[in-house]
């Protein structure tokens, strides 16, 4: 994601930087704001990296994460389950209220192909005042540590290839339906401009 950012002509004045959302490498109360679009529900745990954007933005600046939620169609949610985890919206505000943030809001996103499909537009306000959250280290490797990643291994592997098989039926679904609802929307339009 990096690569393809980095060729656009619109972010060419950006400063790109591959790093752990659970310990971000930024300076206390460095940003004005922090947007996340789809990762909020990957990270292993959602409070530990909402406290580091809590540390990194400016008192009386606002973190915005838009992610997922559970499919409707039976079908889909059970195939889409197997690679991700969607959580409820009291579940993303109880994250933001337990890393710290103030006037937690939410609204329902689509997009103009699936509008029945939401997501969650959640958003939080560092209160000026706000207890400084300490910095995240990353946990240290310990040999018991590495046992257990090591006895998971097997287990991560075979959840890969059943979401890898999952992603290959529900990908071309979804392109058909995007590009049906595309063009169904494209008609309309030109119904509207041309009476």
């Amino acid at each position: 994601m990096l690569e393809r950012a980095k060729v656009k002509p619109e972010l060419q004045k950006c400063r790109f930087e591959l790093a752990d959302a659970q310990s971000l490498p930024f300076e206390d109360n460095s940003f004005d704001a922090v947007v996340s679009s789809g990762t909020l529900y990957y990270y292993p745990e959602p409070v530990v990296a909402l406290r580091e954007q809590l540390r990194v933005v400016k008192p009386g600046a606002d973190v915005l994460a838009m992610g997922s939620l559970q499919p409707k169609p039976l079908f889909i949610r059970v195939l889409a389950e197997t690679f991700n985890r969607f959580p409820t919206e009291e579940q993303y505000k109880g994250w933001f209220e337990e890393a710290g943030f103030s006037n937690v809001r939410c609204c329902y996103i689509s997009n103009p192909w699936n509008a029945q499909q939401y997501a969650l537009a959640i958003c939080g306000t560092k209160a000026t005042g706000t207890a400084q959250p300490a910095r995240a280290a990353p946990p240290p490797p310990t040999f018991r540590r590495r046992i257990f990643g090591l006895a998971y291994l097997p287990l991560t592997v075979l959840r890969f290839g059943v979401a890898m098989a999952a992603f290959a039926i529900l990908a071309p679904l979804q392109i058909l339906n995007s590009a049906r609802a595309m063009r169904r929307l494209k008609e309309q339009k030109n119904v509207a401009t041309h009476p």
